[in-house]
């Protein structure tokens, strides 16, 4: 058993707070910088969410522009501490995800985070954050859309809008609305915590402290654009460490590069039924989470079941909570 695994079993799984009207949103720039030619979508973002009743306060160092990141590693893990301690903000969310958020992990106050437990919201790079933060800290984290490519799109997908009420500010659990045609890849049935992201991300985090426990649980995985020969790498690479024996089924996302391309392609559902050819989890594939796409809000960490056959996926355990 895990270090990491045992952590777990003997804290309590830490839920928060659900959003009310009117509570304050903060927002950080984990990653990449807000490139001058973003700030349009950042502020139709930030629209988004104050024409829902929510204020918006942009962390100090969310629009600070480095060579290739959102400021130093420390200036951004500031925004993220100084966030989380501070009691009038009820919900954390991610600009725009990009690269090196890798950098903040060992920085974060873990010990903070658990003691004042509130929403923390984004995908791609930021799946690195929300697989830390639940791991260290216990705290159910929200897979879900960002400001500047969700929210600030020209027009946003009135599903990612239903989608952040539904969970976030109502509770609501149970069937995953579908926007798409779902498929089964190998069928089955499963149940498990749900645990995931970004495909290039999670392998990148393999070796280290942060690398997430698959163990029982129900893998959601998505990529922005991978090759079929990278996914075929980060499979094998997935396979050989053995995480594949922990999981108990696989939901594949939308996968940007393959989906879109004018060629045909083989697809990232049909590269990982092929690389577990010899394992018998369920795999379903599902549009509902990804780049480019309408995001529904998973919480890592929060129980779901998984009918691949019937092509249902279910969140079962109350993500947020009326406590503050």
């Amino acid at each position: 058993m895990s270090v990491t695994l045992e952590v777990m079993r003997v804290k309590r799984l830490l839920i928060p707070r659900h959003l009310d009207t009117g509570d304050t949103i903060g927002v950080v720039s984990a990653s990449s910088a807000i490139a001058r030619d973003l700030r349009p979508q950042l502020r139709r973002g930030i629209r988004v969410l104050t024409s829902l009743g929510f204020k918006v306060l942009l962390g100090k160092n969310a629009l600070k522009t480095g060579n290739y990141s959102a400021g130093s590693p420390r200036e951004r893990t500031e925004d993220i501490n100084s966030m989380f301690a501070d009691s009038g903000i009820k919900a954390i969310i991610d600009t725009a995800g990009g690269e090196t958020g890798n950098s903040l992990l060992p920085l974060l106050d873990y010990k903070l985070i658990r003691r004042n437990p509130k929403i923390v919201l984004g995908l791609s790079d930021f799946t690195l954050l929300l697989n830390a933060i639940h791991m260290k800290a216990g705290l159910v984290t929200f897979h879900g859309p960002n400001l500047v490519w969700c929210f600030g799109r020209t027009r946003p997908y009135q599903y990612d809008v239903s989608e952040f009420l539904d969970r976030l500010v109502r509770g609501r659990v149970g069937d995953v609305r579908r926007e798409s045609e779902w498929r089964t890849v190998r069928d089955g049935r499963a149940e498990g915590r749900l645990v995931g992201g970004n495909l290039g991300r999670l392998a990148l985090s393999a070796g280290t402290p942060y690398f997430p426990d698959f163990t029982d649980s129900i893998m959601f995985i998505e990529s922005f654009m991978p090759t079929p020969g990278m996914c075929d790498e980060y499979f094998t690479q997935m396979k050989q460490m053995g995480v594949f024996n922990r999981v108990r089924g696989v939901i594949v996302g939308h996968i940007h590069s393959l989906q879109s391309s004018r060629t045909e392609q083989i697809q990232m559902e049909d590269i990982l039924l092929k690389v577990t050819s010899d394992y018998d989890f369920p795999i379903l594939k599902a549009n509902e989470f990804g780049h480019n796409c309408p995001n529904t809000v998973i919480p890592i960490g929060g129980m779901a079941s998984l009918d691949a056959g019937r092509k249902e996926w279910k969140i079962l355990d109350v993500c947020v909570t009326e406590k503050a």
